[in-house]
């Protein structure tokens, strides 16, 4: 199961998008990862948990570009590819 939020925000005239949550659940081995990412920034945090175990969390950078509410195409990895 996979799910994804997107943020825009108003900015000199176009919505750009400024955040990007995945959440990924394999019910098969029981583990979970989310993400966090601000393309802005440039920032990922990424968590990482099995079952009830207390999970890992993971930060480092990446380039994004620039992407626009005008081009969202509803795919959970826009943005983010």
């Amino acid at each position: 199961m996979e799910a994804a939020t997107h943020q825009f925000k108003f900015y000199k005239n176009e919505w750009r998008l400024v955040g990007v949550k995945i959440y990924y659940v394999d019910h098969s081995t029981d583990t979970a990862t989310q993400t966090d990412m601000n393309p802005l920034t440039g920032a990922v945090i990424e968590k990482k948990w099995k079952g009830e175990k207390k999970p890992t969390t993971i930060r480092r950078k990446k380039a994004f570009g620039r992407f626009l509410l005008k081009d969202f195409n509803f795919f959970n990895g826009f943005g983010v590819e």
